[in-house]
Formats: structure tokens, C-alpha cells, sequence
């Protein structure tokens, strides 16, 4: 799904029909830089939580070593990275399994 579907799916709900897209679009840019100011700039362990639809987590990961594709015999030093992990909550997993939330 693109940001310009989310905006139009968003757009079509009965109460925000008189809204301009626009502004829907500005709204959601805004919600997903908070995000993403949050989990930068938190500490390990940071989240971001929306209830019914999963968490979101910074991790630190360590350096290690992996294979190089190209010469799979060669090894090759991955550096340590932040990243973000997402771990769905119940009512979206059931959800997506077509079952009923428990």
C-alpha cells in the first residue's frame, strides 16, 4: 500500500469525507516523524506502541561476521546498526489469519 492509498482509504471514512487530502497527507507525515523521532533518539529499548495494531522497537545490533555473497569463502565484518523491529499485536495477527481476536 502507497501513502497516496492510506490517504485515500483515510479520506473515504464518512467523518473525513470534508477533509482535504492534503491535510490528511500532512497529518500522517507528522505522526510518522514523531515515530521515527522517538525511536531514534530513545535509548535501547525504546517503542512505540498502538493498541490493537503491534509495537515498534529500536535494536541495537553488534557487529559480526557474515559471508560475502560474491565469494562466498571470503568472510566479511557486518558493522553494528540500529534497526527497528515490529512485533504485531493479537487483534492484527488474528486478523490477518482471518480468525476472530481472542
Amino acid at each position: 500500500m502507497t501513502k497516496a492509498q492510506i490517504v485515500e482509504a483515510v479520506h473515504k471514512q464518512r467523518a473525513l469525507t470534508t477533509t482535504p487530502k492534503r491535510m490528511i497527507a500532512t497529518i500522517l507525515d507528522a505522526a510518522f516523524e514523531e515515530i521515527a523521532r522517538g525511536l531514534s533518539r530513545g535509548k535501547k529499548g525504546e517503542r512505540f506502541t498502538y493498541p490493537g495494531f503491534g509495537t515498534f522497537s529500536r535494536k541495537d545490533r553488534k557487529k559480526r561476521l557474515g559471508r560475502n555473497p560474491r565469494n562466498p569463502d571470503q568472510p566479511l565484518e557486518i558493522p553494528a546498526h540500529r534497526t527497528v523491529v515490529f512485533r504485531p499485536a493479537r487483534e492484527l495477527k488474528s486478523k490477518l489469519n482471518g480468525r476472530r481476536p481472542t
